[in-house]
């Protein structure tokens, strides 16, 4: 089953990065960090490092699935923005490739039924 339409990970970033991050800013949609963890040996993360996936609503509608290592001075690594793994823009589920289990999981619990019978 497809959740999502492919796109471009420069896509994907632009379109958090200028139409979901604002509205956090504003306070319109507000981020809900899940508990961090150790992130894989292989991402090569310095010691002290974790990994966290981060969920952006809109009231209780999710518009956005992120992912974040945050340093040990509780920077946002890399460009110091999160990852966007998927974001709902325009009525649509943009990802890179297929996204992450969790992420699947949380479109089902916030889709709204369909219409089909």
């Amino acid at each position: 089953m497809q959740y999502t339409t492919p796109t471009s990970a420069r896509e994907l970033r632009a379109i958090f990065n200028s139409y979901v991050l604002p509205r956090v800013h504003s306070g319109e949609y507000f981020a809900l960090p899940l508990p961090p963890t150790e992130p894989a040996a292989s991402s090569g993360q310095p010691s002290g490092t974790l990994s966290q996936t981060v969920i952006y609503m809109n009231g209780r509608e999710m518009v956005a699935f992120a992912h974040q290592f945050v340093s040990a001075d509780g920077e946002t690594g890399a460009s110091g923005l999160p990852d966007p793994k998927l974001v709902l823009f325009e009525g649509e589920w943009l990802s890179v490739g297929d996204p992450p289990k969790k992420a699947r999981t949380a479109i089902r619990t916030t889709q709204p039924p369909s219409a089909d019978p």
